[in-house]
């Protein structure tokens, strides 16, 4: 995690961009012993670790493509220029016809030192395989319309991007990606809005009225600018459980668990799925959550058996223990416990006709890593005079667990 952070807290224009222009100018060498990696990179403190990172076969070398890919990918600057950047580095002919442009294996070793130098540096525990990358490779070139003997431009690369979810996903989650302190800091950022915001509506007093809370603007912001109407109207409802007017006290306890969601949801969506799930968790418990414990999270507040949370069961479950401190160890099973109980006496729900598509086939989800389009095969038209043969390739296999930034 401090090897992650270290990346994250470099600047893409004062801290990379010389990176890169140092070792163009040191011959660009693709791999790189402990000397060299600690010249180029100007580290003082902790060289040897951080190149053990890279060195997983421990041969005494590191790729310099993935060492690079890591600090483009988890610093903090521009996005595009930080694909920009990427690109140029795998842009081998510069200074022949063509320049401004790479081929299929240059776009194969870009797409692979990206997802290998993030899978080291923050630490995975599943592996994406070749065949995975190599669909995603292959995917950039059919989309674009771009024979795999030709090569690919900045714009299309640029394009890819933004219309796959997959790698716009991936982007995405670097991207934004944030550390356990910065949630929790966000939480409680919050926590002050929203105090504000009974402080403006009690005028002095100890409590407010529920058509207070309603009716106010402040605190419809304070909740979350991305909240629906419906899930809205149930967080006062779950506030107001308890009769008017509410205290200051239930107040915050309330609204805690729900700002705990908000921030899990990182992209506004409404909704959890497991990695996101994760986050929630791992904020409530302060340390990561067993996979099990997120499983079992999961299968117990998802009514609806379409592998998400939304707002309004999350609320539904925390109806079940609002008598309970959400700070007090032991919630998060008291919250699974009952809402597992609560589902057993209302009995299974019927699934509802033309049922969402999972999320995971409709946009990437927080902290995954890549949607590969599993279950699915991937098929060239004999029409598309672009190609010259159809290839179909297998569905890719389920990973087994998720990948946290």
């Amino acid at each position: 995690q401090e090897i992650a952070l270290h990346f994250m807290d470099s600047d893409f224009r004062r801290d990379v961009l010389p990176i890169i222009d140092k070792w163009y100018k040191e011959g660009a060498e693709l791999c790189v012993g402990l000397a060299e990696f600690q010249d180029v990179l100007d580290l003082v403190i902790d060289t040897e670790r951080q190149f053990n990172i890279f060195d997983t076969d421990k041969n005494g070398k590191v790729d310099a493509h993935e060492v690079l890919m890591a600090y483009v990918l988890l610093c903090f600057g521009d996005e595009s220029a930080k694909i920009e950047a990427a690109f140029s580095v795998f842009d081998f002919d510069l200074s022949v016809v063509g320049a401004g442009r790479i081929n299929f294996d240059e776009a194969k070793k870009m797409i692979d030192a990206c997802v290998r130098a993030v899978e080291k540096v923050c630490d995975t525990n599943f592996g994406i395989s070749d065949d995975e990358l190599l669909f995603q490779c292959k995917k950039l070139f059919d989309m674009s319309r771009v024979a795999h003997s030709e090569r690919i431009s900045l714009p299309e690369l640029r394009a890819w991007i933004s219309s796959d979810p997959s790698p716009r996903g991936f982007i995405f989650l670097l991207q934004h990606a944030r550390g356990l302190p910065d949630l929790h800091a966000a939480v409680q950022k919050r926590n002050l809005e929203q105090s504000r915001a009974f402080q403006l509506l009690s005028r002095g007093a100890l409590s407010v009225k529920e058509s207070d809370i309603r009716s106010s603007a402040e605190f419809r912001r304070a909740a979350g600018l991305n909240i629906s109407n419906e899930d809205f109207a149930l967080l006062v409802d779950l506030m107001f459980d308890r009769g008017t007017p509410i205290s200051s006290d239930r107040y915050h306890a309330m609204l805690r668990p729900w700002n705990m969601f908000c921030e899990s949801d990182l992209e506004g969506e409404g909704t959890l799925d497991e990695s996101k799930a994760c986050v929630l968790l791992w904020i409530q418990l302060r340390q990561k959550p067993a996979p099990e414990l997120v499983r079992e999270f999961m299968s117990t507040l998802d009514t609806e058996g379409n592998q998400l949370v939304s707002g309004r069961q999350w609320i539904a479950a925390l109806r079940n223990v609002q008598d309970c401190n959400s700070e007090q160890p032991g919630w998060v099973h008291l919250l699974i416990d009952a809402a597992r109980r609560s589902r057993l006496r209302d009995g299974p729900k019927p699934q509802s006709g033309g049922a969402k598509e999972p999320q995971s086939a409709r946009a990437p989800g927080m902290f995954r890593l890549l949607d590969f389009e599993r279950g699915t095969r991937y098929l060239k038209t004999k029409q598309d005079s672009a190609f010259a043969e159809v290839v179909e390739l297998p569905a890719p296999p389920e990973p087994t667990t998720t990948f946290h930034v």
